[in-house]
């Protein structure tokens, strides 16, 4: 039986007069939001394939942005420690998304912006603290990182504990969003880039200084460790059921299998196609279609984690600045952003 493939329809590409830095769908995958190093944010309606905004959204680089998981509301933050809150549903005069809220924190940048699931609170993780504020603006908490600079942050899948990643390992906060949070530190003697859940909240992995993926299973703390990459391996997905972690930093494909006793003594998958360093990885979580690029400019579809060679690849103008899926209408979209300005919307189809 011949294997299916993937084809690719491009819906919208154009050249942004900007050096792209973050991208993201919103969740019901209207619109797609470019933020930028001048500090513009760009908005295209994935409706009809169109740039429906560019404004001048903050006057230094943003640093990361993240829509509200419910509404068209979308969080940036930048390099001055300021968070804004824009509405896409809701415009000026001018057409530019309406401002709801300014969220200050008390540091230097804003290294990431992460809504907990429900979208009842926002985390900002701002120099050595992360500062938490609910839906509306109100400061709720300022959770500090002891070991130095916020890395990474991530909520558990059920909003129930919230993970600081940095020097010397990973802070596990419940109740993040009280006056009273308890912690309980995942120790690791380095540096973590990240961190993620898996789906079902049981495994947390972080991407290490040493070229090297940490992960810890959450209810004993039971730590390993992954080496041998050839670089920071910083691009981090899980498959939908928890069972596949898949990385970047090498010019494979890394998946580490989390069934039974492993990954621990066992060897990785490895999905080879690309030249050089993989450093963007997206799962669809509808479709399980993998996303992967690299270096060289390059993205790969894959149908399927195990399939031995891509079923679509094409090129960026440069190396990629973000990736990302959505899933709306029945239809599934990929948007690939490069650090030249070019940004892409393709909708993504399977084939016989």
């Amino acid at each position: 039986m011949k294997r299916a493939g993937l084809q690719a329809r491009q819906l919208f590409v154009s050249r942004l007069d900007d050096f792209p830095t973050c991208c993201g769908f919103s969740s019901d995958g209207h619109w797609l939001a470019i933020g930028t190093g001048s500090g513009k944010l760009h908005l295209i309606d994935c409706s009809s394939g169109t740039l429906s905004a560019s404004w001048q959204a903050h006057t230094t680089p943003i640093q990361d942005l993240a829509w509200h998981p419910q509404e068209a509301l979308l969080a940036s933050g930048d390099q001055r420690a300021q968070c804004k809150l824009w509405h896409a549903d809701m415009t000026t005069d001018d057409g530019t998304p309406l401002l709801q809220h300014t969220l200050p924190a008390a540091a230097d940048w804003v290294q990431q912006v992460a809504w907990r699931p429900g979208g009842d609170f926002l985390a900002i993780a701002a120099g050595k603290q992360v500062d938490v504020f609910d839906r509306y603006g109100k400061a709720i908490n300022r959770i500090p990182f002891e070991s130095g600079s916020v890395t990474g942050i991530c909520w558990h899948p059920r909003g129930t504990e919230l993970a600081l990643a940095g020097y010397q390992g990973i802070k596990l906060v419940t109740g993040a969003i009280y006056k009273t949070p308890r912690a309980n530190w995942l120790r690791w003697q380095g540096s973590l880039l990240n961190c993620s859940f898996s789906p079902d909240g049981k495994v947390i992995a972080a991407a290490c200084q040493d070229n090297a993926v940490h992960f810890w299973r959450v209810k004993n703390g039971k730590d390993a460790a992954m080496s041998g990459y050839a670089a920071k391996p910083r691009a981090l997905t899980w498959s939908p059921d928890s069972k596949w972690l898949l990385t970047g930093g090498a010019s494979e494909v890394v998946g580490w299998h989390f069934s039974g006793g492993g990954p621990e003594g066992s060897p990785p998958l490895l999905m080879d196609h690309h030249r050089d360093t993989i450093t963007h990885l997206a799962l669809n979580p509808r479709t399980r279609w993998l996303a992967s690029g690299c270096k060289q400019h390059e993205v790969a579809l894959w149908h399927a984690v195990t399939d031995p060679s891509p079923a679509y690849v094409f090129s960026m103008e440069a190396p990629l600045a973000g990736l990302r899926w959505c899933n709306t209408a029945g239809r599934s979209l990929l948007a690939a952003v490069d650090e030249s300005g070019h940004a892409g919307l393709w909708a993504i189809e399977e084939v016989q």
